[in-house]
């Protein structure tokens, strides 16, 4: 009893209040969304810069630059290749795009690394997909506009216009594989499954209608499409590959680092740069 009136007369001790405030969480959405005025001011102020001088630029005036970074999942089949996500803006001065720094690769990793928050909430903006898909299983790739538009907007627009081209989920459904298969041998067998069936050999002195023999070979030309899809590149993507060779300014996957460990690379070697991300249009 003696006890349990020690213990009901002893004083409680008094929790000591934490002055120390706790950090918000970073708010990936609210960043990307302050983005937007300032990628149109970037832009919008080396336009206005290359109207007034053209090509009489001092090594001050500071110019943008507009790249493509695409997205895609180490680990998600389904997003096994590149998608673009977002576009940055990147202003220089004049005199530092020609210094030994000019090769984008060099200040490519630092910036997709500082900014990671904000091209993976644009990537579930632009893509239901990403949704899934963990911050730290997502690969990133960056090339310069003009590059992009030549060797991924204009090639693709072009295959699409002519229907020459589908996705390897409906390649996958055409030669009636299941959705995450990447066997090459299965591929191939189920290609050649398919394509007999649908042969002009083996309707060899069977008379058949003029739809009957369209019908045919718009089947075989889906199941000939279909493989080609699902072998281009030999498991390579074919995002990277088009444009083949003469496409170099595209870099992917882009290294990681840090978010302060690129923090300290661009304060030190890149003070001038200043960049701003926007989400890609679905369409």
């Amino acid at each position: 009893a003696a006890g349990m009136g020690m213990a009901t007369a002893s004083k409680k001790k008094s929790k000591k209040k934490d002055n120390k405030t706790k950090k918000a969480p970073f708010d990936a959405a609210a960043s990307l969304l302050k983005m937007e005025k300032k990628y149109e001011k970037l832009c919008s102020d080396s336009a206005k810069l290359i109207a007034q001088k053209e090509e009489d630029m001092d090594d001050s005036d500071v110019l943008s630059r507009d790249y493509i970074i695409a997205a895609r999942s180490s680990r998600s089949k389904s997003i096994s290749d590149w998608v673009p996500v977002a576009q940055i803006a990147v202003a220089r001065p004049f005199g530092e795009w020609n210094n030994e720094y000019n090769d984008d690769k060099a200040w490519t990793a630092p910036v997709v690394s500082f900014y990671c928050r904000e091209i993976s909430q644009a990537a579930v903006y632009g893509a239901n997909q990403f949704r899934s898909v963990a911050r730290q299983d997502l690969e990133y790739s960056m090339e310069c506009m003009e590059s992009f538009e030549k060797h991924v907007y204009e090639n693709f627009n072009e295959k699409k216009e002519n229907e020459n081209t589908i996705s390897k989920a409906q390649a996958r459904k055409i030669l009636e594989l299941p959705n995450d298969t990447n066997d090459a041998k299965e591929i191939k067998s189920s290609y050649r499954k398919k394509s007999f069936g649908v042969h002009p050999d083996r309707f060899v002195g069977v008379e058949r209608t003029a739809q009957e023999e369209k019908a045919s070979n718009d089947a075989l030309a889906q199941i000939q499409l279909a493989y080609e899809t699902l072998s281009s590149g030999n498991g390579e993507s074919w995002y990277a590959s088009l444009g083949g060779k003469e496409r170099t300014e595209f870099i992917g996957p882009i290294e990681f680092m840090t978010i302060s460990e690129a923090k300290a690379i661009l304060e030190s070697k890149f003070r001038n740069l200043d960049c701003a991300i926007v989400g890609l249009d679905p369409e």
